[in-house]
């Protein structure tokens, strides 16, 4: 499983770094990683516009 994980991370950066965004203005960047988060975690996330936990 910790392999998994590693690739999962290892991938998401290079998609991450593959896409710049400016500073404040990182909707691609937000909208993937909450893609992300959904696709491979639990997690709960709640979307509040400019920034999401």
């Amino acid at each position: 499983m910790e392999k998994k994980n590693l690739e999962l991370a290892v991938q998401l950066r290079h998609e991450l770094h593959a896409h710049p965004e400016l500073s404040n203005h990182e909707v691609w960047t937000k909208q993937h990683l909450i893609e992300f988060l959904k696709a491979n975690t639990n997690l709960e996330i709640v979307d509040r516009g400019l920034w999401f936990f």
